[in-house]
């Protein structure tokens, strides 16, 4: 995606689409984009005794280092989501030479051993289609909560870039709908649905985010 390449060792690691059709507007889809955040913390938290946390919007980092990306895209019409494409890719069982020094890690090497995948992927179905219909049941105020106890980006310094544009200020909050709420410098509240995050303090990343979307 945008010129760059993604690539897994055979068997190390876990890389799968789920074809979603919800009930919803296309104003709500990002918020598929944190369910699927919340489930796949759930299931690690459960399945491999990590604690992974969520960076906004699409991505879980294992102390600072990239664990797992996640990508929804939309097809869409003016009212309703016809469906949507939700890609997950897990790093599981790689070691040090597989993986971008400093920017990425995998539950073997935050372990220490080898973890079934098998087992993992049936725990993040079951916590998918968990939280999958909490949400349809109009429960996102608790997937809000849930992915704010494990953000990793709220109160910081951050730069979101949007295309040739560039913004910095802090990530004060997410609102109702999934959007990140950046507090610029001059007190102004930008309401983003998705970008390239970079904290601006010594913990992380550049980070591509957001939601890819086809409107028919």
């Amino acid at each position: 995606r945008r010129g760059r390449t993604w690539s897994c060792p055979f068997g190390r690691g876990l890389l799968f689409s789920l074809i979603l059709r919800p009930p919803v507007p296309p104003a709500c889809a990002p918020q598929a984009t944190m369910l699927a955040a919340v489930a796949v913390a759930r299931a690690l938290e459960k399945a491999a005794g990590c604690s992974p946390g969520i960076k906004w919007p699409n991505d879980l980092l294992l102390e600072g280092k990239k664990v797992c990306g996640i990508l929804t895209e939309l097809d869409a019409e003016t009212e309703r989501v016809n469906h949507l494409v939700m890609g997950v890719g897990l790093n599981v069982n790689q070691v040090a030479e597989d993986l971008e020094p400093g920017k990425a890690t995998s539950l073997r090497l935050h372990g220490g051993k080898a973890t079934g995948r098998v087992g993992l992927l049936q725990e993040i179905l079951r916590q998918l289609e968990e939280w999958y219909l909490v949400w349809r049941a109009g429960g996102f105020p608790v997937i809000r909560e849930e992915w704010q106890k494990r953000s990793v980006t709220l109160g910081r310094p951050v730069r979101v870039q949007l295309g040739d544009v560039g913004l910095s200020g802090r990530a004060a909050g997410i609102d109702e709908e999934g959007a990140l709420l950046l507090e610029l410098p001059d007190g102004e509240t930008r309401r983003l649905l998705a970008g390239e995050v970079t904290f601006e303090d010594s913990y992380g990343f550049e980070q591509e985010g957001g939601l890819s979307c086809k409107r028919g």
